[in-house]
């Protein structure tokens, strides 16, 4: 009875997190073209299925290769690195090594907004932003 409890709980949360999600997902996936690569936070593995845009990572999406491991290790770690302290310099980092075009934020992440990114959000709710990266 316990289990059921933890397990209807979880699927709520779910079920919330989702619904948040589905602006976001919606607008990636109507205005994605060839060449686009998102940050977003490693935790978010739904957001290329739903969307069918590229990411950087997610620490789902793992190789099996030995060579590929350590490439994607290194991918998970620069992405953890910038959503856990957000600043311009780890954006700037993240930019330099990979070449992404867009960033999911959190709308309380980066207020003030870096020169790498566009001045306006492409895209805001009151749970996510997506800003592009300006080159």
């Amino acid at each position: 009875l316990m289990a059921q409890g933890w397990r209807a709980m979880a699927d709520q949360r779910a079920a919330r997190q989702a619904d948040a999600r589905a602006g976001l997902f919606a607008f990636a996936a109507a205005h994605r073209t060839p060449g686009e690569v998102y940050l977003v936070p490693t935790d978010m593995a739904e957001f290329r299925l739903e969307t069918g845009a590229p990411v950087l990572v997610t620490f789902k999406s793992h190789p099996y290769k030995d060579v590929e491991v350590i490439e994607w290790r290194a991918r998970v770690e620069t992405a953890n690195a910038f959503y856990g302290e957000p600043t311009c310099g780890r954006l700037l980092d993240v930019i330099e090594r990979y070449a992404i075009t867009h960033v999911v934020l959190l709308p309380d992440q980066l207020p003030d907004g870096c020169l790498e990114l566009g001045r306006e959000p492409l895209y805001e709710d009151g749970a996510y932003r997506v800003a592009e990266v300006v080159r």
